[in-house]
């Protein structure tokens, strides 16, 4: 399976808990969740 980009943990926690100031990275980060096929790795979900 090839994705268009892989998501690191970062973009998830943006997604999931930007609010105040990082309100520009949550909508960014929901951008990417949308528009990607995507991929993300087991660490990544470990991590989060």
């Amino acid at each position: 399976m090839t994705v268009e980009c892989f998501l690191d943990t970062n973009i998830l926690l943006y997604a999931a808990t930007g609010t105040g100031a990082e309100v520009g990275k949550r909508a960014r980060a929901y951008e990417l969740i949308e528009t990607c096929q995507f991929g993300i790795s087991a660490q990544v979900l470990a991590e989060l």
